[in-house]
């Protein structure tokens, strides 16, 4: 795992394949209880259940030795909830301690926002996610999220540390390599951030922007992945962040070749896109990963859609091979399944106008 990550130096196919499996849920996964089953816009589904610790352990054996991730959003219920029940949740919510049973294999962590409910208070990251992923601090990768902000980022400064930080001790942006995989963590709180020359703290010309364009020029590493809590476009029941419109534009053009996000409260694949939002073979592909345990919500698919998930918590795993990857959802109660294959984008000289 050491051996894998270092922080930059800057602060800052075609295949694949949907299947639900499983045996019924073994003790300690989950009640068998669960909420309704969502809608697939893919063809391949399969209702039958499998058992996670299975999943993972072929995860681990499929792996070949390359570094595993897994990342999700929105993760640990607020202590005082009436559904915490003790940090074991109910069949709806706070599943937190569900999902961080399914980080064992991973070589690596990204959290990716709204990781305390209902705000970032320090004593609440004790309480709950310290307890479930907070096992997994010493690996994971934070990116900010809204709910972080509402008590101010005290909290979560003093929770994650020097973590959630570029070296040049960025606003919770930064950049760190695995292998030969380049990780971009963006601050999608335009809003709260510095606008420098830009209309906001995600604009051309803010000071994110300009550290963004910066890492990018700087590492022309063939596979790369960016995470924020936000997306830029419509995912789940969020209308997306238009103010991230020209960091989007910027990871196209350095063809950038994985974008993940939570904020939805739900999973969903996308089908890849340019800077624009429209459909391109050689456009950025999407992953909203919303289901890390505090709920899940409902959602209509977006034309952009490819698979989707609002019933069963879990993680997102990327298997980082030499030139491409693996993904495979993970669920708490084995009833969804998302995985396939892809490769990474060819780097060359010529970046896309």
């Amino acid at each position: 795992m050491g051996r894998w990550v270092r922080l930059a130096a800057t602060p800052f196919v075609a295949a694949f394949l949907l299947a639900g499996m499983a045996l019924s849920p073994l003790p300690g996964w989950g009640a068998p209880s669960r909420p309704a089953s969502s809608p697939l816009s893919s063809p391949a589904h399969n209702s039958r259940h499998t058992n996670p610790s299975a999943v993972l352990q072929r995860l681990k054996d499929s792996s070949d030795g390359a570094p595993l991730v897994a990342a999700a959003g929105d993760i640990a219920c607020d202590p005082k909830n009436p559904r915490f029940a003790g940090g074991n949740g109910d069949k709806r919510a706070c599943r937190q301690k569900q999902t961080s049973k399914l980080l064992r294999p991973a070589d690596a962590v990204l959290a990716l926002g709204d990781t305390q409910y209902e705000n970032g208070a320090y004593d609440k990251y004790m309480k709950s996610y310290d307890k479930t992923w907070g096992r997994y601090k010493a690996k994971t990768h934070p990116a900010i999220g809204n709910h972080e902000y509402i008590s101010g980022t005290t909290g979560y400064a003093r929770y994650f540390g020097a973590a959630a930080r570029g070296p040049g001790g960025t606003p919770f942006y930064y950049s760190y390599d695995i292998d030969d995989w380049h990780f971009i963590v963006l601050n999608s709180n335009c809003e709260r951030l510095p606008r420098g020359k830009g209309s906001n703290g995600c604009a051309e010309g803010s000071p994110q922007n300009m550290w963004l364009e910066r890492d990018l020029a700087a590492h022309d590493e063939e596979c790369s992945v960016v995470y924020a809590h936000h997306s830029r476009f419509p995912a789940g029941n969020d209308k997306g962040i238009e103010q991230m419109a020209d960091m989007w534009t910027d990871l196209y053009r350095a063809r950038v070749d994985v974008y993940l996000n939570g904020h939805g409260h739900s999973y969903e694949r996308f089908a890849r896109r340019d800077a624009k939002g429209d459909f391109a073979d050689e456009g950025i592909r999407q992953f909203a990963v919303g289901t890390g345990g505090v709920n899940l919500a409902h959602f209509k698919a977006h034309r952009w859609t490819r698979t989707m998930n609002y019933s069963d918590f879990g993680v997102l795993y990327l298997t980082l091979r030499d030139g491409g990857y693996n993904w495979k959802y993970v669920s708490i109660w084995g009833t969804y399944s998302d995985g396939g294959r892809a490769p990474c984008h060819e780097a060359d000289d010529d970046d896309r106008a």
